[in-house]
């Protein structure tokens, strides 16, 4: 129902989110705007998001291998995981391999790296502070961490979990549109 209002305050449509979870998706959904990142309905590892987002330029210019299909352990459901160069990548609920492909290499074509937004959600995955540090300070893009398990890290927003949630939750502890105008930094 907010959607198309928060599309409206939007300056730009024009923007690459990379996560290393599905966080990414439920964005673009909340500002009704068509995705611009190959990151959607994937998990990549704490190591592994690190090194990609260290690199993006360089992991993007990899070709998108296939490894092996696996059980997924929150869901009644397989994933495919692949390669990218020396990182792994779980693609969520999806076993055909050649439309995974096709759909990465599509969106890979749209990132803009003039206005990317790096988004480390913690509902998943923990990691050491030290190396989510070492995240923030990655040359590059607006990052932010989706946090309610570390204390006193900086750019850290709320809970993961509210940015699945409805309306004016989410806007009530994250300024969704004003972060992605940059008028807001956490």
């Amino acid at each position: 129902m907010l959607a198309p209002l928060r599309n409206k305050l939007l300056k730009t449509e024009n923007f690459t989110i990379i996560s290393n979870t599905c966080i990414a998706i439920r964005i673009y959904q909340l500002v009704n705007c068509s995705y611009k990142t190959p990151t959607v309905a994937t998990i990549i590892l704490p190591n592994d998001y690190f090194k990609l987002c260290s690199n993006l330029k360089e992991y993007m210019s990899k070709e998108l291998k296939f490894l092996r299909f696996e059980e997924w352990m929150y869901l009644d459901k397989y994933h495919t995981l692949c390669s990218l160069g020396d990182i792994e990548i779980k693609f969520i609920g999806r076993l055909d391999f050649d439309d995974i492909k096709a759909k990465w290499d599509e969106h890979v074509k749209r990132i803009n790296y003039d206005n990317l937004f790096m988004v480390w959600d913690l509902n998943h995955y923990t990691t050491s502070p030290e190396l989510l540090y070492k995240f923030l300070n990655i040359n590059g893009g607006t990052k932010i961490i989706f946090n309610n398990k570390l204390q006193n890290i900086p750019h850290s927003a709320c809970d993961p979990n509210l940015i699945f949630a409805p309306g004016p939750i989410l806007e009530k502890n994250f300024l969704l549109t004003d972060w992605l105008n940059h008028d807001v930094e956490y």
